[in-house]
């Protein structure tokens, strides 16, 4: 759901410009919250999620692969016995 995502991502986006006026406050110090922080926050999670993706791929592939060789190895048993 892109639209919850995006709401999400606005969400703690807004959250991080509230403790940064907090931690202002509390120490005088300023943390610069800024539309490319935004941006920089959705490029990581495009980037996670690219790299979950190709995970669960790759997972996806090995047990595919797994199953098919248990597959074949139950039919040559299957062969055999009936020898």
């Amino acid at each position: 759901n892109l639209e919850g995502s995006l709401t999400l991502f606005q969400s703690i986006h807004q959250g991080v410009e509230g403790a940064s006026q907090r931690f202002l406050k509390a120490t005088g110090r300023h943390v610069y919250v800024t539309p490319t922080s935004y941006l920089e926050l959705l490029n990581s999670f495009m980037q996670i999620l690219a790299d979950k993706r190709l995970q669960v791929n790759t997972q996806q592939t090995r047990y595919s692969v797994g199953l098919t060789k248990i597959q074949s190895a139950e039919e040559a048993v299957a062969g055999l016995q009936q020898q």
